[in-house]
């Protein structure tokens, strides 16, 4: 049987840590956005897309955007 899942994160503040990580996508650099999320899922920062390759774009996340939320748009 499943726990129940928690809809609290305990009592604030939370303490969260981003890591680093990269974001590899099949696709042109020119075709993809991505932004950094506030709590409310709102963007906040537009994200730096780079490419690896002529057809993968990569997507850098980290500490450095303050959150746990990203967007990634394809067009």
């Amino acid at each position: 049987m499943s726990p129940k899942p928690q809809k609290r994160w305990s009592s604030a503040p939370s303490l969260v840590e981003g890591v680093p990580g990269r974001i590899t996508l099949p696709l042109p650099a020119k075709a993809v956005q991505a932004w950094a999320l506030d709590e409310r899922g709102q963007c906040k920062t537009r994200l730096s897309i780079q490419a690896d390759a002529p057809s993968r774009a990569v997507v850098a996340i980290g500490p450095q955007s303050q959150t746990l939320w990203y967007e990634v748009m394809v067009e």
